[in-house]
């Protein structure tokens, strides 16, 4: 059986953090900004959030009874917090920057996409994951790491056996991310994915990691 899920926390994944989503002006307003925006739309399906204050609040609400039920987690991905002014400077200003960094193009804190772990099938130990982000993070290996990061957490602290995820096939750039992920390509599913049209379909194609499988090379830079 899967253990039970622990508080909510904060992760780290390289240089970025995951953390639950709060319920404010700033998180309201970067949300709304992911679900209007073209790329999410085009990939995303029937289901997605609307890009209004009611699917935000959907999403939002979603997430909290989630959390409740033990069925779903659901995190923001961030950059790093602003530096504590009190802390001491660091020892060598040449000491390289942590794996997986890459320069900010957001404030501190500020929200640069979402990962998702769930529904949670306590008895199979399996479990779904799905992942998005601003466009202003995109291209910086912040969906890769925040994917290694998750499935690592949901092993180890879950005890999952198996998390599966599904993309567009056209998503490209989801695909890609999986694959750096250690998630293995497992068949297409035809039609398997009406869009947020309500009308067009689009192929799926699966992916699968067991907490068997050997560590991926697309997530060394990325500690536990």
């Amino acid at each position: 059986m899967v253990r039970e899920l622990p508080e909510p926390s904060e992760l780290g994944a390289g240089h970025w953090r995951l953390r639950p989503w709060r319920d404010d002006p700033d998180e309201r307003a970067a949300l709304l900004r992911a679900f209007a925006d073209p790329l999410y739309r085009r990939w995303n399906t029937a289901s997605a959030p609307t890009p209004d204050q009611r699917g935000v609040q959907r999403f939002l609400d979603l997430a909290a009874r989630g959390r409740r039920e033990h069925t779903h987690v659901y995190w923001a991905v961030t950059e790093p917090p602003a530096p504590d002014a009190s802390a001491p400077p660091a020892s060598d200003a040449s000491e390289p920057s942590a794996p997986g960094a890459a320069p900010s193009v957001a404030g501190p804190g500020s929200v640069l996409g979402g990962i998702a772990l769930g529904p949670i099938n306590r008895t199979a130990r399996t479990a779904w994951i799905a992942y998005w982000l601003l466009p202003e993070a995109r291209g910086r290996g912040v969906a890769t790491g925040a994917l290694c990061r998750v499935a690592d957490w949901a092993f180890v602290e879950l005890g999952l056996h198996r998390i599966e995820l599904g993309h567009a096939a056209g998503n490209g750039a989801s695909c890609r991310v999986a694959l750096r992920a250690g998630f293995v390509g497992e068949g297409l599913s035809r039609e398997a994915m009406v869009a947020t049209d309500g009308a067009t379909r689009h192929d799926v194609h699966q992916h699968g990691r067991l907490a068997t499988d050997a560590p991926p090379a697309g997530c060394a830079g990325v500690p536990l």
